[in-house]
């Protein structure tokens, strides 16, 4: 099931990729920008395989690197659930509460890791990109 609904989020019109969210309204200017600090404005390859095979880091610093990684399987993982909730409940929730439950997300698989030992969550949530960047 979730492959399925992987595949069904990934979009190719001509040479060109990307996600569709399925959202159904259109996404607001600020929230565009908010998105695209978060996905960093990379183009998606033709397929989810693909894209995770080419997925890597634009920063080397190691936590860094390490939020760029697991990020794909975070963008995933909250896109599946979203969908899910809409197709199964008639439930929409804002992007930007999709980008909140993404950064909680990733802050809860990193916090473990000795590199993010005082990390708070608030970090996560306020200055995601001074952790990106």
């Amino acid at each position: 099931m979730q492959t399925a609904m992987v595949r069904q989020l990934a979009r190719e019109e001509g040479e060109y990729s990307g996600w569709d969210l399925g959202l159904r309204r259109d996404i607001n200017d600020w929230e565009m920008e908010e998105l695209s600090a978060l996905l960093a404005f990379w183009v998606f390859p033709g397929s989810v395989e693909a894209c995770l095979i080419k997925w890597e880091s634009p920063n080397k610093k190691p936590k860094a690197k390490v939020l760029w990684t697991i990020m794909f399987f975070a963008v995933t993982w909250s896109i599946w659930k979203e969908r899910n909730n809409g197709v199964f409940n008639g439930e929409e929730e804002k992007l930007e509460k999709i980008i909140a439950n993404i950064k909680a997300l990733e802050f809860s698989w990193v916090s473990p890791n000795r590199l993010f030992a005082g990390v708070r969550c608030q970090e996560f949530m306020f200055f995601w990109d001074s952790l990106l960047w």
